[in-house]
């Protein structure tokens, strides 16, 4: 089983649910390094940036 099948399912739970690396790296049983390659790989703090000027706009706007 590849670490990519969790690839989905992490970047969620940082991006939607604010979750630390280290729980997602429990949860998952995949190691620290790897999640922070990803992060870093795949922009993940840019698209978390990006989610939460969304969430603000849309809670001042309506």
């Amino acid at each position: 089983m590849t670490k990519m099948k969790f690839y989905k399912q992490a970047i969620t739970m940082y991006i939607e649910r604010n979750t630390p690396i280290d729980i997602i790296s429990q949860a998952f049983n995949i190691p620290r390094r790897t999640l922070f390659y990803w992060k870093k790989k795949y922009e993940w703090d840019k698209k978390y940036f990006e989610k939460s000027i969304i969430r603000r706009f849309l809670i001042r706007n309506y």
